[in-house]
């Protein structure tokens, strides 16, 4: 289950537009998924880039030919919707 919970958690990150919490996404399973076993999910992996390659690497194996790169980009960039005007 850590590794479906870590996915539900990360999507709810994404789709999120506001402030996403453990706590929230609880509410929003209605308690299926508890405050408390996100929390453990989280403390009990460390997430790194070791940990990442572990996770993909069999999928990124499939797609290997010998002369390209794979290359992640971890940056997150959050437009907002009045930065337009800003300029």
């Amino acid at each position: 289950m850590g590794g479906d919970t870590l996915d539900l958690y990360s999507d709810s990150l994404l789709a999120s537009d506001g402030k996403a919490t453990a706590a929230g996404l609880s509410e929003l399973t209605d308690g299926a998924i508890g405050y408390g076993q996100i929390t453990r999910v989280l403390a009990g992996e460390e997430l790194n880039g070791k940990s990442l390659w572990f996770k993909i690497k069999k999928l990124a194996r499939q797609y290997e030919d010998g002369g390209g790169r794979l290359i992640f980009d971890d940056t997150i960039t959050v437009e907002k919707a009045d930065m337009g005007r800003m300029k």
